[in-house]
């Protein structure tokens, strides 16, 4: 093979030409987040407390190799943190150093400094589970001299900010950001004269000659790679020894648990003498060993280390930017491989950066019962950037202000998750060249606990539960100027935004806020709790079915309980009566969630996820009503009709048939898939089964190509609900496209054996991000149909509901008489039409997980929703011919634990809804509750 080792400088003069390609697709590797850098702002200098926001030319500890410094690593350790400072134990190889390079930590001089961290937010009610670290992690070219410079570097800051205030009862928890992998890069000799560079796109296209062997190697092993993916392969040596010899090593010495987000793709240690000098850092003089890339699919990764210096836990991240995906194919994780990891804290579970704001991952954390959530990002240059607008002429001027759409992220998973209490977010900071990276930290937890809250900057009004806000580089106007308008204070912050961009015209001597912050997290109960959770209700003659998974994290069952719907029979305050029939049943070696019911005279049939090893099933199961018993044992559904892993099955009964959606994993995607099976043997055979929507400008994804056409994310879809009339069937779903979710809808009338074309039903204009979430659906007619969804939007800072109705013809087409409408909670009998500029200020009101009920001449939905700290179940009554909003009232108020994940069904004239409800937001245990909603 010819051009195995071309000539570095002839390479070097090569990549300029397309520099600026190069770097785009290298921080999408590296970032794969936030917007585009925009303009930024003004400042003025705050006090911040272990803040700091000066901008050095000189760090005044660490000088760069080309400069002539170097670390001063003659002292000891502080004698009252002594330890073993033997070689380092790589859990992945040998604990040879090789010549030139040193995988230990140095010392480090002086006595400990006294505790500058002093936790922030709620405090551990009883036992302590762990202080978590969160920082600002300001970037420092100066500290990369060598792989020993940058671990000195990291080493000061977890002596410095994390040692003098660690507990001595409970785990330690430091959690650094995304994009980690950025400084490390620029590690060593071999790129001096690339940190010397005044442009990101010199110095990252000037590293592809600084590792020529490397980069050769793999044009060999992956010849179908690009330039930009075979660069990231043959930095895989320097990136596995800066990430595991320093976090590892820091976490293993200190006995700390660390967090860091790095992108890699999976690696082996080789000591093979022909491969090692090609592959090894070529700053490393006759290296023993070296790290090989084993796939050329690579991702971003969060690495969880243990006290012990080993991996406790690793996330691959979902949602890569098409950049990413498109010049360096970097791989998007499958929602699938969510997963939680055990900890001193509890069950924990890790979002990277936007992909905590995607409604199929709150979801599936929902599911999994994840109790802390860790989003480490990192925020290129758009906190309080210009703003953008809607491309809808009809649609009013719609600013996104990037604090607002970062409120969908970690505070609304925690606020709507039942099981989650907290949620972590550092941030990187400072200057990568012309480049720059400016979020604030946040750290959140339930309404109820931090009422007061905090807001970020250019924002109305603290939001409940948003505990603790770091600081920006400037504080927020309103502390000197209350007086002034909300865009008023946003056009300043905007005008200080401009001025931070290095090379500004009028720039800033700031580049970015550096800080430590804590928090003190509960330890989880001794013993973990039982739940119930996700009710199905349905009634029949004169008894109410509720249905409900139950149990302990990871071995729950189903829950059937079978009332009385007589009004006599339920008291004064709505409560349900004593249980006519209270039965349990269960799955061995699975964990039962999210059953789904209806009723076909004397029998119940119910379908509902499993998740298992490495695998989610559906599971069938037949309710006797007459005997009040189930009817042999649960049946899982053959793979062949599901496939392995299938999510959020609904169902419906038409006749002698069974219609089910559900969404399945195909080639690494999630698809909404419909199926029909006989009643008089259900799932033996599947009648029909079809992919709902299938769009040529949609393309699928290939096994090991998590690709779809121009780059984008090939289209995901979530949720599918279902309702079926004797004259049609119409489905809705959500649809990830472009960076959207979008909520579809399709009819059938020929019995599921072919789809209208899916309309898009959201009242989201164009231009604006879309995170719609949970669809649902109910028949109205034969040929009408109501929908509800979850609005949320990049241009607002919380979520609401949306309602609208379909028609469907005889033909199959599917229309939308009217647009859809906005709920209103807040005002009795307003129509509820809302333009965006009203939603995007002041909303503190958060609403989620609609349920319709059909009724004489109007439909109700029944929704969650969080005012302030106050938690309830709310209705809003919608006229069917006009769509105006009649009336919204309060089905549940608070009790202190609030009401997740309403059901709702109707009996002789009564609506009667089901939801979860905790015992306790301590334990977070729950219990289903059943009310009589009125008539």
């Amino acid at each position: 093979m010819q051009h195995l080792h071309p000539n570095p400088s002839a390479l070097f003069t090569r990549l300029n030409r397309g520099r600026v390609a190069l770097l785009l697709a290298l921080l999408a590797l590296l970032v794969g987040c936030g917007a585009q850098p925009a303009a930024n702002m003004s400042k003025e200098d705050s006090d911040f407390n272990n803040v700091e926001v000066e901008r050095q030319e000189d760090a005044g500890t660490y000088d760069d190799a080309s400069t002539g410094g170097s670390y001063d690593t003659s002292q000891e350790f502080d004698a009252s943190y002594d330890f073993d400072a033997g070689a380092y134990d790589d859990a992945s190889g040998p604990t040879e150093g090789a010549p030139g390079y040193n995988p230990d930590l140095d010392p480090v001089a002086g006595p400990l400094p006294e505790c500058r961290t002093e936790p922030v937010g709620p405090q551990a009610n009883g036992r302590l589970g762990a202080r978590v670290f969160v920082p600002s992690y300001r970037l420092d070219l100066s500290a990369l001299s060598s792989h020993q410079s940058f671990r000195a570097h990291i080493h000061q800051l977890i002596r410095d900010e994390v040692l003098p205030c660690t507990p001595e009862e409970a785990a330690s928890l430091v959690v650094f950001p995304e994009a980690m992998s950025l400084p490390m890069l620029l590690i060593g000799p071999k790129a001096a004269a690339a940190r010397q560079m005044d442009d990101a796109s010199r110095a990252l296209s000037s590293m592809i000659a600084a590792v020529p062997n490397a980069y050769a190697f793999y044009g060999e092993k992956y010849p179908d790679t690009s330039t930009n993916a075979r660069f990231a392969l043959a930095m895989t040596d320097p990136l596995v020894r800066a990430t595991y010899d320093t976090f590892g090593q820091l976490a293993a010495h200190y006995q700390l648990y660390i967090s860091v987000t790095v992108t890699l793709p999976a690696f082996k240690r080789v000591e093979d003498p022909e491969r090692v000098p090609r592959l090894a850092d070529p700053d490393i003089v006759e290296p023993l060993y070296a790290y090989e890339a084993e796939s050329a699919e690579i991702y971003t990764r969060q690495l969880i280390f243990s006290p012990d210096g080993e991996l406790l836990d690793e996330t691959l991240k979902s949602y890569v930017n098409p950049m990413g995906r498109q010049q360096l194919g970097l791989s998007d994780a499958r929602v699938g491989s969510l997963h939680t990891f055990e900890s001193p804290w509890g069950a924990s579970a890790v979002a990277i950066s936007d992909a905590a704001l995607m409604p199929d991952i709150q979801d599936r954390l929902d599911d999994l019962g994840a109790r802390v959530l860790l989003q480490p990002n990192a925020q290129r240059g758009s906190w309080a950037g210009a703003p953008s607008t809607t491309n809808d002429a009809d649609d009013a001027l719609a600013p996104i202000w990037q604090p607002d759409r970062f409120m969908l992220g970690a505070y609304n998973l925690v606020q709507r998750s039942p099981r989650m209490t907290r949620g972590y977010v550092p941030q990187i900071t400072g200057d990568f060249f012309e480049l720059y990276f400016d979020g604030q930290v946040q750290m959140v937890g339930d309404a109820h606990h931090s009422p007061q809250g905090a807001a970020f900057i250019g924002q109305d009004s603290a939001a409940a539960g948003n505990f603790f806000v770091g600081p920006w580089v400037v504080e927020d106007p309103a502390v000197a100027h209350p007086e002034w308008s909300t865009e008023e204070r946003r056009a300043a912050l905007r005008a200080t935004g401009e001025r931070l961009a290095p090379g500004a015209s009028d720039p800033l001597d700031i580049s970015g806020v550096e800080g430590v912050w804590a928090n003190d997290l509960p330890a989880p109960p001794d013993t973990a709790p039982a739940v119930e959770t996700h009710p199905a209700i349905v009634a029949v003659a004169d008894r109410i079915y509720v249905a409900a998974s139950q149990g302990r994290i990871g071995e729950r069952g189903l829950r059937m309980q079978v009332l009385h719907s007589n009004s006599d029979a339920w008291s004064t305050d709505e409560s349900a009566p004593t249980p006519l029939a209270d039965l349990s049943i269960s799955v061995p070696d699975y964990d039962l969630i999210r059953p789904t019911m209806a009723a076909k005279e004397d029998h119940l049939h119910i379908v509902a996820e499993l998740i298992g090893d490495d695998e989610n099933r559906l599971v069938y199961l037949n309710f006797d009503r007459e005997q009040n018993r189930f009817v042999g044992e649960p049946k899982i559904i053959d793979a062949q009709f599901v496939g392995p892993r299938a999510y959020h099955p609904d169902l419906k009964i038409s006749g002698d048939v069974l219609n089910m959606t559900w969404v399945q994993e195909i080639n690494g995607v999630n698809r909404a898939v419909f199926a029909q099976t006989n009643l008089n043997a259900p799932f033996e055979s599947l009648s029909v089964r079809t992919e709902i929507d299938r769009r040529a400008d949609e393309t699928m994804a290939l096994p090991g190509n998590m690709q779809g056409a121009n780059g984008q994310a090939p289209a995901s879809q979530w949720d599918a609900r279902l309702a079926v009339t004797q004259g049609a069937i119409a489905v809705t779903w959500m649809n990830y496209r472009d960076s959207n979710w979008e909520i579809l809808a399709s009819a059938s009338v020929d019995g599921g054996l072919s789809w209208s074309r899916a309309i898009r039903v959201d009242a989201v204009p164009q231009g604006v991000q879309a995170f719609n979430a949970s669809p649902t659906i109910a028949a109205i007619s034969r040929r009408s149909f109501a929908l509800a969804w979850t609005d949320a939007r990049a241009t607002r800072p919380n979520t609401r509901v949306a309602a609208a109705m379909l028609t469907v013809t005889s033909d199959g087409q599917i229309h939308m008489p009217r647009p859809a409408t906005l709920l209103d909670a807040g005002l009795l009998g307003a129509p509820g039409q809302h333009d965006d500029l009203e939603a995007s200020t002041g909303q503190t009101d958060w609403h989620w997980r609609p349920v319709i009920i059909p009724e004489t001449l109007y439909f109700s939905v029944y929704y969650e929703a969080l005012s302030g700290a106050r938690r309830s179940i709310k209705r809003t009554r919608i006229e069917r011919t006009t769509a105006t909003q009649l009336i919204t009232d309060t089905v549940a108020n608070d009790t202190g634990a609030g009401g997740y994940f309403p059901s709702v069904t109707s009996n002789n004239g009564a609506a009667f809804v089901a939801f979860e409800e905790l015992d306790t937001l301590e334990s977070r245990g729950s219990k289903t509750r059943v009310m009589r909603a009125g008539d």
